[in-house]
C-alpha cells in the first residue's frame, strides 16, 4: 500500500477503534453517532449520491440508490468531515454526483479538489473494508478465492459493499495483482 493510502487508513482504523465499530459489517450508524453526525436517507434526484451539511453536521444519502452505495456514499461523506471541514471552514456542503468522479461544491457550486475526492474515497473503503478485517476473514475462510468474481462477491456480501468496492479494494491493499480499472 502506497502512503497516500496509509495515511488515510490510519485515519479511518483509529475512528473505527474511537467509535468501537470494529465488527463486520461495519455499523455506520455508530461511528455517525460517534462523531455527532446525523445520516438521513432521502430521495435525491438520480445524479446525486448524497451531501454533507457541515454545520448541521448531517450526512443525506440518495435512498434510491441500492444499499451498499448509500453506505458508501454515507462513509465517503465520513471522509469529508474527518479529513477536509477544517481544511475547507467556509465550505458549508460537500455534495457528491453519481458520476464517474465524485465532486465537492459549495454555494458557488464550483468544483473543489479532485484530491479530495479520491481522499474521502479512500477513507470510504478503508472504514468498511479495513486491512485487518480483510486479513482476518481471509484467515477464517481459506477456500475463499479471491483470483475469482465469486470470491470477491462473497467477501462483498459480508462487508456489505459492492463488489466492485471490494474488488478495487483488494488491488489497492495489494491481495490481488494490479490491473487497469
Amino acid at each position: 500500500m502506497n502512503a497516500f493510502y496509509e495515511r488515510i487508513d490510519k485515519v479511518a482504523h483509529k475512528l473505527l477503534e474511537q467509535s468501537q465499530a470494529l465488527a463486520l459489517p461495519v455499523n455506520l450508524e455508530v461511528v455517525a453517532d460517534f462523531l455527532g453526525l446525523a445520516v438521513l436517507t432521502r430521495p435525491l434526484e438520480e445524479e446525486y449520491s448524497g451531501f454533507l451539511a457541515v454545520p448541521e453536521k448531517t450526512i443525506v444519502v440518495n435512498s434510491r440508490h441500492a444499499l451498499v452505495r448509500r453506505r458508501f456514499t454515507a462513509a465517503h461523506e465520513i471522509g469529508h468531515y474527518k479529513l477536509h471541514r477544517k481544511k475547507k471552514p467556509n465550505l458549508p456542503a460537500f455534495i457528491d454526483r453519481a458520476v464517474y468522479f465524485r465532486r465537492a461544491s459549495g454555494d458557488d457550486g464550483n468544483e473543489v479538489d479532485r484530491h479530495m475526492e479520491m481522499q474521502a474515497n479512500a477513507f470510504a473503503a478503508g472504514l468498511l473494508m479495513p486491512e485487518y478485517l480483510l486479513d482476518e476473514y481471509l484467515d477464517k475462510h481459506p477456500d475463499v478465492d479471491i483470483g475469482q468474481t465469486a470470491g470477491i462477491k462473497q467477501m462483498a456480501d459480508e462487508f456489505d459493499v459492492s463488489r466492485p468496492a471490494m474488488e478495487y479494494r483488494l488491488r489497492n491493499l495489494g491481495f490481488l495483482l494490479p490491473t487497469s480499472f
